[in-house]
């Protein structure tokens, strides 16, 4: 973050799908979508691994950086114009490094919160490094056109980047007044108008971040869990996810 410049910048680009396709390139992907947590019904019965804050309330200790991809896309003249200010949310021992390092900002967790607040205004999926149950490294809060993961899924039609969250959006047609408000918002393109002027959804590109549900001014969508059998549940640790990763691509490294 702190020596990105413009030429920096440029590498990363040119070396970035040769490094996606590697990176993403295990069945079981390295990242987990969380979804909007005040979006999620009460009634359903949720993981902790699925909750942003409780996430952020059990780490040790939480720091705050800034969006190296918003950063890097911006150097570059791409991307957007979305906050990447202090929108990273770290946490032990990670946190812990970059602070000493003078890479991140020690945050409590009401700043954190708070920065989470930031990124579903701004209309950015939160996403889980890594997609683990416990102890995950950090919370990124992603954009289509900047984010390394989301640009593999979008851009590079890989869908094994990114794990969906366990949750899809159900639209109710009769509040709906084909406003366009969701398909604004929606990073996928999973919402798009019908002929009836009606929202469709497109579960093939959902990945079930749950801002629909936000941006939708009449409540014509909500989130429900997906079927009792589609339930995707993670490793547990780190090291689990890692040796998974490394049994699915046939070998312990990134490349020979």
């Amino acid at each position: 973050m702190n020596r990105m410049d413009k030429e920096f910048a440029e590498d990363c680009e040119a070396y970035y799908p040769c490094q996606a396709k590697e990176m993403y390139s295990s069945t079981t992907p390295p990242v987990r979508v969380i979804a909007v947590e005040k979006n999620v019904p009460d009634a359903l019965k949720v993981f902790p691994f699925e909750v942003a804050s409780q996430i952020v309330k059990e780490s040790k200790k939480v720091a705050l950086s800034d969006c190296i991809c918003r950063k890097h896309n911006k150097l570059i003249g791409k991307g957007c114009q979305r906050p990447h200010e202090e929108m990273c949310i770290w946490f032990s021992p990670l946190a812990e490094y970059l602070i000493e390092r003078g890479w991140g900002k020690e945050a409590s967790v009401e700043d954190a919160l708070k920065a989470i607040e930031r990124g579903e205004e701004a209309g950015l999926v939160r996403n889980a490094w890594l997609n683990v149950q416990k102890n995950p490294t950090g919370l990124c809060q992603c954009c289509p056109c900047c984010c390394h993961t989301l640009r593999a899924v979008y851009e590079l039609k890989i869908p094994n980047a990114l794990a969906k969250s366990n949750f899809v959006p159900v639209i109710d047609m009769g509040p709906c007044t084909g406003c366009e408000s969701c398909v604004d918002i929606c990073p996928m393109d999973a919402l798009a108008l019908d002929g009836n002027e009606k929202v469709a959804w497109n579960p093939t590109r959902c990945i079930g971040c749950g801002l629909c549900v936000s941006r939708c001014p009449t409540g014509a969508i909500r989130l429900e869990r997906v079927p009792e059998g589609q339930i995707a549940v993670p490793p547990e640790t780190y090291s689990q996810l890692m040796t998974v990763i490394a049994h699915e691509k046939g070998k312990t490294h990134f490349y020979k």
